[in-house]
């Protein structure tokens, strides 16, 4: 592995604490993240600080997060991480490459990818799937696997086609206007509440109370095998109440405060639905829609875009000074990105799921 003249590459610890004496490399990684994000997609909305990404690295117990620094001259110019899925018999390693601008360079990239490549080898994992983002496509452009969504042939993309990865999926990132005019969303939820018979809402914020545990689990458990996935390998998770419990503490423990908007079978009690809201303790940030899911078995009764515009709605006086809603879909996810289309959501960048399987 060459590394390029003037930078120096070291593994990244997970600290105790922010302010712990080896949280540098930690808090120069986050920087990184945020940066590389904002000059590959145009908007800071799914950038976070060092303090609310350590949570989700302290937690190695359901995911175990690796990552690496690169400096020249002291200055922090890229990261590389891996995420090894802990489910058990898992062949799977995401990872991401993020390098800034000026600092781009092949040598760099091949030093990244021989980081995140010997991990997963040394873990046993062969299937290297990692993200990359963009702005809309303009000009030459690659497409996905999946028919779905088309990302630009920029140095990223040219970097993981040379290195033998295939583009399996598309993202669309959208953003919904929180100062905007709500009348089609009232409209929406009013038509979808009319044809939900069957079902009701119910809304809590994190953490679940315990009635709705149980079922909160499942469904998540769900989102590792009912959420389109493309040529991507996705292993099914198996959450439990434990699990969820620790998934929480971590957004506690990052300062996010969670609104989870859920549709229950009125017949059976059981929970088949839900959508979840996430932003800062001062809620003045950007609002993160994170998981969404319908159950397969009670598709077809307008649930997503109830559950959707009811949390919306509810937002409204939960979080009146964020200024808008970031979300992210599958470009063949079809359905879910006519109900975000309808509701008001716009397109303002793109991602790119990317697949390789390790050779022997």
């Amino acid at each position: 592995m060459t590394v390029p003249d003037g930078v120096v590459i070291e593994r990244v610890v997970v600290p105790a604490a922010m302010d712990a004496p080896d949280a540098a490399a930690f808090a120069d990684m986050a920087e990184v993240r945020n940066l590389v994000a904002r000059e590959r997609n145009g908007h800071d909305d799914f950038a976070y600080a060092a303090e609310e990404l350590l949570p989700i690295w302290q937690n190695q117990e359901d995911v175990a997060h690796a990552g690496w620094i690169a400096r020249r001259e002291g200055v922090p110019i890229a990261r590389f991480v891996t995420t090894l899925p802990q489910e058990a018999g898992s062949e799977v390693a995401e990872f991401a490459l993020e390098i800034r601008e000026a600092d781009f360079s092949p040598e760099l990239v091949d030093a990244g990818f021989a980081f995140v490549e010997g991990h997963a080898r040394a873990h046993g994992r062969r299937i290297m799937q990692g993200e990359t983002d963009h702005r809309p496509a303009d000009g030459d452009t690659v497409t996905a696997a999946s028919g779905h969504g088309a990302l630009p042939r920029d140095e990223y993309a040219r970097a993981y086609l040379t290195r033998g990865y295939s583009l399996e999926q598309v993202d669309r990132a959208s953003a919904f206007d929180l100062h905007g005019d709500w009348a089609r969303v009232e409209e929406l939820e009013g038509e979808a509440r009319a044809e939900a018979g069957g079902y009701r809402l119910v809304c809590w914020t994190v953490p679940t109370p315990e009635e709705y545990v149980a079922g909160y689990a499942a469904l998540m458990s769900r989102m590792s095998t009912d959420a389109p996935s493309a040529g991507l390998v996705w292993d099914e998770e198996h959450w439990d109440a434990a699990r969820l419990r620790r998934h929480e503490r971590e957004i506690l423990d990052r300062g996010r405060f969670g609104s989870i908007m859920a549709a229950q079978h009125i017949a059976s009690g059981e929970l088949v639905a839900f959508t979840e809201l996430f932003v800062d303790s001062t809620r003045t940030g950007v609002t993160e829609q994170a998981a969404t899911l319908v159950r397969r078995e009670d598709r077809g009764h307008r649930l997503g875009l109830w559950i959707k515009a009811a949390n919306l709605l509810a937002w409204r006086e939960v979080a009146p000074r964020s200024p808008r809603v970031s979300t992210m879909n599958a470009e063949e996810n079809r359905p879910m990105l006519a109900i975000n289309e309808a509701l008001g959501f716009v397109a303002v960048s793109f991602t790119g799921g990317w697949k390789k399987v390790l050779s022997d």
